[in-house]
């Protein structure tokens, strides 16, 4: 893995793709509070900017179970 090569404060970037079902399955159990914190912060914007982009029924579930709508509006304010 190539990122055990880089500095620490390296910035990455990564490409992924999913299907809706994936997707929503990797969201759920990814916006937990289980989930470790850089991947659940990770997931939440996903899961946001899916809702956005698709005004899907399920992607609005889960921004309503798992809270993210309050937790990006705080976090664009501070």
């Amino acid at each position: 893995d190539a990122r055990f090569a880089l500095p620490l404060a390296m910035q990455t970037r990564m490409v992924i793709s999913f299907d809706k079902k994936e997707l929503v399955h990797f969201l759920r159990v990814r916006c937990a509070k289980d989930a470790q914190w850089e991947v659940r912060n990770a997931a939440e914007k996903m899961a946001m900017q899916a809702f956005l982009a698709s005004g899907n029924v399920e992607f609005q579930k889960i921004v309503e179970e798992f809270g993210i709508g309050e937790k990006i509006g705080r976090e664009s304010e501070g």
